[in-house]
C-alpha cells in the first residue's frame, strides 16, 4: 500500500502560480524550507513536466526515486536534475516509447496511459511505501481523482491571481471531497495546513 502526500502552495483563488511566471514561486522562503522538510520525510516524489522546467534540480541531497509524468518528453535533460552526480534517480512515466538510450540521469522509464497504477506497481515492486507529489495541478487533480492522495500540505499565501495563472485542481472530478484538518501553522500572512483527505459520501 502507497501512502501518497501531497505539498503545495496556493493562492486565496487556488491558483499555484503567478499569472506571468511559471517559475517565481508564490510561497515564502520559510514555505519553500517547509517543503524540503517534507521532502526529507519521502523516498520517492513526483513532478510533473512543467514544474520540472520551472525548477529542474534535485529537490533532496540524498538519493531519492524523482518520478517525472510528461506527455511529450520535452524535458530540460541538461539541467542539474539530470546531471551525473544529481542524487535524483529518474523515473520518466509518459505515454511515448522509451528511447534508446535512456537519457541521462533517467533509470526507469515507464510507457503508460494509465500513470496512477503503473507508477504505484512500480513504486511496490521498488519497496517504497511513501510517495509525495510536488507539483503540479493536473498531477494533483489526477491523483485525487482515483482516491490516491492521503495527506495534504497546503500552504495558502496572501494572494489573489484570477484565472490566468494555473489552478490546483484544473481536472473535472468525479467525486467530492472532505478534508480534516490535523496541523495548522502560521508565518506571517502565510497559513500552513496539513489534511487528511476521504472521499465525501
Amino acid at each position: 500500500m502507497i501512502h501518497v502526500s501531497a505539498c503545495l502552495a496556493t493562492s486565496l483563488d487556488g491558483r499555484l502560480n503567478w499569472p506571468d511566471s511559471d517559475s517565481r514561486r508564490i510561497g515564502s522562503e520559510q514555505d519553500l524550507t517547509r517543503f524540503f522538510n517534507v521532502c526529507q520525510a519521502h523516498e520517492a516524489i513526483l513532478t510533473g513536466a512543467q514544474t520540472v522546467r520551472a525548477f529542474p534540480k534535485p529537490l533532496k541531497a540524498n538519493p531519492y526515486v524523482h518520478i517525472i509524468l510528461t506527455q511529450t518528453g520535452s524535458l530540460p535533460w541538461q539541467a542539474p536534475l539530470f546531471a551525473s552526480d544529481s542524487p535524483a534517480r529518474l523515473w520518466i512515466a509518459s505515454p511515448l516509447p522509451p528511447p534508446n538510450p535512456l537519457p541521462q540521469g533517467v533509470c526507469r522509464w515507464i510507457q503508460t496511459e494509465t500513470p496512477v497504477t503503473c507508477i504505484h506497481n512500480a513504486l511496490t515492486e521498488a519497496n517504497i511505501g511513501g510517495l509525495l507529489i510536488a507539483g503540479g495541478g493536473q498531477v494533483f487533480s489526477l491523483w485525487l481523482n482515483e482516491d490516491a492522495i492521503d495527506t495534504l500540505h497546503l500552504t495558502l499565501t496572501p494572494h489573489v491571481m484570477g484565472m490566468a495563472a494555473s489552478a490546483l485542481c484544473p481536472m473535472a472530478l468525479r467525486s467530492a471531497y472532505s478534508l480534516r484538518l490535523t496541523s495548522q501553522a502560521r508565518y506571517q500572512d502565510e497559513i500552513w495546513l496539513t489534511y487528511v483527505i476521504t472521499k465525501h459520501h
